[in-house]
Formats: C-alpha cells, sequence, structure tokens
C-alpha cells in the first residue's frame, strides 16, 4: 500500500510539473516510480453510468438521450436497475461517429414515415 501512495503522490508531482510548464506536455517519463503509478492504479470496471458516459465524452445528457431517441447512441445493457455502456460499446460508438465525421455524416437519423425531413448534416429544417 505504501508504494501505491509514493506512485500516486510522484504522478501528481508529474502532473503539476507538466501544468506549471517545467516539463513538457509531450515528455514520457521514464522514471521508474511514475511508470509504477500508472501500472499501480486500479482500473473501474468495464463499463460507464450514462452519466460516466457523457462526462468522458464531454456531452451532456439531454444530448445523449436526444441521440438516443434517434437511434444513434451506444448500445446499453443492464444490470438490475442500472443501465449500463461497456467499454466495447462505447468503442464501437466512436468508431462509428468517426465514421460517419468522415463521410459527411453529422447525425445518424434514419428516416422514418411522419418524421421531419433533415439537411445533409442531420439538422431537421
Amino acid at each position: 500500500m505504501k508504494k501505491l501512495v509514493v506512485a500516486v503522490f510522484a504522478l501528481v508531482l508529474f502532473a503539476l510539473a507538466v501544468e506549471i510548464g517545467i516539463v513538457p506536455a509531450h515528455y514520457e517519463p521514464s522514471w521508474p516510480i511514475v511508470a509504477a503509478a500508472t501500472a499501480a492504479i486500479p482500473t473501474f470496471g468495464g463499463a460507464f453510468t450514462i452519466r460516466e458516459f457523457c462526462k468522458a465524452h464531454r456531452i451532456s445528457e439531454a444530448f445523449y438521450y436526444r441521440m438516443k431517441n434517434e437511434g444513434w447512441a451506444p448500445d446499453e445493457m443492464h444490470a438490475g436497475a442500472r443501465t449500463l455502456i461497456s467499454f466495447e460499446s462505447a468503442t464501437k460508438w466512436r468508431r462509428e461517429r468517426e465514421a460517419a465525421a468522415a463521410a459527411g455524416v453529422r447525425r445518424k437519423v434514419e428516416s422514418t414515415p411522419g418524421a421531419s425531413s433533415s439537411d445533409d448534416h442531420g439538422r431537421v429544417k
């Protein structure tokens, strides 16, 4: 436990050094203690809550639910009363969004009867 605390402390100091400009942001440290810190930090589960997904991808929850209603949100899974998004699903969603952006499509909106029309960028006219 003591090694983990020291390693995390070293990582925090390195991040602070980058923040104040002592060390360039692109610098990759070869310090054994910093390498140990990144290896020693435990990873959490393999899924996001909707709030965590939104925070990680810098979108609002309202926007997430708009994506879900339009059919282009990531796949969800349910564990009891919790709705989760697996890391794999998030990765798949990001790749789909990157492919859509490369194709010039801003939203994946499928035409349904009675739906309002949209322009080439998925915006409603």
